[in-house]
């Protein structure tokens, strides 16, 4: 389904795997949220879109599938859920918040060192 992609699939479903596994543990605690639930969404997009070639809509919505829940059904809600982390953050009670001061101010202050503005 992705054969576009460069390399052996191994590799993309190891990375996949990875990025889902290390993404879930940084986002329950709010370690760079937005960077990390945007990530998690691309993942989930490619779940999304494997499942729409691969079974079609299914005669969404109004169709009563076989197993009563379309096959892209919890995908596309994690990408909404995802989406939100990506452009809320994690929120108030986060280690990026509480110990970081705030992930844009991290970002921020980063940007500053990268391009020298104090």
């Amino acid at each position: 389904y992705f054969g576009f992609l460069p390399g052996p699939p191994s590799f993309w479903t190891l990375s996949a795997a990875a990025t889902q596994v290390a993404g879930a543990g940084l986002l329950s605690i709010g370690v760079l949220a937005r960077p990390v639930a945007l990530s998690m969404m691309a993942t989930m997009l490619a779940a999304v879109t494997f499942h729409l070639l691969n079974t079609g809509g299914e005669g969404f919505p109004l169709a009563v599938v076989s197993q009563h829940s379309y096959n892209y059904e919890l995908a596309a809600m994690y990408v909404i859920v995802l989406a939100f982390f990506g452009a809320n953050g994690a929120g108030k009670y986060s280690v990026d918040e509480q110990v970081l001061g705030g992930e844009l101010n991290l970002y921020q202050a980063g940007l500053d060192k990268v391009f020298g503005e104090e």
